[in-house]
């Protein structure tokens, strides 16, 4: 598990480094992010072995988990998902 801190105000990125659990030559094919109330998914991207998400808002002292899901290039596809975990406080 990831844990990151950001301000209330600050609207920052945040990534996942899948590359230790990927066999070789499989990628990332898809992936999502899902976000408790209180904080606001911006955009969302990945490339072969990373996934990256924007994330703005939240309250100050509050702790939020973000959920990212991924689905591999593997025939059949394997799917995982990693908790990031995020303290908002002001800075």
């Amino acid at each position: 598990m990831a844990n990151f801190i950001k301000s209330p105000t600050a609207n920052l990125d945040f990534a996942v480094d899948w590359s230790d659990w990927l066999a070789d030559g499989e990628t990332i094919a898809n992936s999502t992010w899902s976000s408790p109330d209180g904080l606001v998914i911006e955009t969302t991207s990945y490339s072969n072995t990373q996934a990256v998400v924007w994330v703005s808002d939240g309250v100050a002292n509050n702790v939020y988990r973000m959920i990212n899901v991924i689905t591999t290039s593997n025939t059949p596809a394997r799917t995982d998902q990693r908790t990031v975990t995020i303290k908002v406080q002001e800075r």
